[in-house]
């Protein structure tokens, strides 16, 4: 390693069949090289899996998060809501 440089932490690609327990802390979805992946804080190293990894509620879970924040992100929030 060259003199100013800092070691980054190694992210860690989990295999096999995985449920929301699997997943600490934070998290977020992303696309890698085209697939949708789940990241998450993983204490000292960054963890990841694909999608098609988690057993099939916790696909639904992870789909509908994702769906919520989609559309909180597009609800213009300068507009106020009235519920009657």
């Amino acid at each position: 390693m060259a003199l100013g440089q800092t070691s980054q932490p190694q992210a860690i690609q989990f295999h096999g069949e995985l449920t929301l327990q699997n997943i600490r802390g934070t998290w977020h979805a992303s696309a890698r090289e085209g697939s949708f992946v789940v990241l998450w804080d993983g204490g000292k190293n960054k963890c990841w899996a694909y999608l098609h990894q988690f057993d099939p509620l916790s696909q639904d879970i992870l789909i509908n998060h994702c769906r919520r924040r989609v559309a909180y992100q597009k609800h213009d929030h300068s507009k106020m809501d009235w519920v009657a």
